[in-house]
């Protein structure tokens, strides 16, 4: 069944503020000839659920003069803060080249049908944020140090490592970076990122390249101290799903096997 029909697609995420849903695309084109990558999309959408049973779509980001307007560069995620906010994980790689510099969006929401880019954060030790979530004041994204392989053969595979960036959110519009931690981790990207309440942060990751099939990686970051990064490689698993969610000290992590639960012991 399709609902809120419309032209795009390639939708990774989906997040709300009152009864407007937030979405992104995030997809590359490529030359079958020559497996070069031909161009980069990453379009901001939005949807009215106020009936959720026909939700409508309404708008999408329009390109302007204004930084992060642009649907030219790939969007991977997207979450609203505050409401009135909404943070997208993207990159400055655009057209032809996935060369760039991992990049925050900070979109307002306030007024759901003229979404509006306000400002964009640099995070100059990596390629392109692949997820974030947020525990009180403190954003915690992962990211990769390079962008997809290009061109692709045998595939579009990240091949870089994960890199772990804290940003204060003090204010709210404008996050300012605390930290980036490089680790010497290989990942092709980061799945997800979950927020405990007390700063520490869940996140899976892709097996790294070397190993295309093989499994997938909880690990734990602690930012209670958002200057000083502490990673905890925490489970290596096959059939992780990369959806995690917390509540209440515990961590909710489904498999293709079953529902595993982990209690935060930090």
């Amino acid at each position: 069944m399709t609902v809120a029909s419309n032209s795009y697609g390639h939708l990774v995420d989906l997040s709300f503020s009152g009864n407007y849903g937030f979405a992104t695309t995030s997809y590359i084109s490529f030359y079958e000839s020559s497996g070069q990558v031909a161009s980069q999309t990453g379009d901001f959408l939005v949807f009215d659920f106020t009936n959720p049973a026909k939700p409508l779509f309404v708008t999408s980001l329009q390109a302007s003069s204004l930084g992060g307007s642009s649907n030219q560069n790939l969007k991977p995620y997207a979450n609203v803060v505050d409401q009135i906010y909404s943070y997208v994980a993207t990159t400055s790689a655009t057209g032809t080249s996935t060369s760039g510099t991992a990049m925050l969006d900070v979109i307002s929401i306030a007024s759901p049908t003229v979404p509006t880019p306000l400002s964009q954060v640099t995070v100059s030790q990596a390629a392109i944020l692949l997820s974030f979530d947020v525990a009180g004041t403190t954003l915690l994204a992962a990211g990769n140090t390079t962008g997809q392989r290009d061109p692709g053969i045998p595939d579009f595979d990240f091949t870089g490592n994960l890199t772990l960036t804290a940003m204060n959110l003090g204010n709210t519009q404008a996050p300012a970076v605390v930290s980036t931690l490089t680790t010497q981790l290989q990942v092709n990207g980061t799945f997800y990122t979950a927020a405990f309440s007390n700063g520490v942060f869940a996140i899976v990751n892709n097996p790294p390249i070397t190993d295309d099939f093989g499994p997938s990686s909880l690990m734990i970051v602690d930012a209670r101290n958002p200057s000083n990064l502490l990673l905890y490689p925490y489970q290596t698993q096959f059939g992780l799903s990369g959806i995690l969610t917390t509540t209440s000290g515990y961590l909710l992590s489904p498999t293709v096997l079953g529902l595993n639960i982990f209690k935060l012991q930090l």
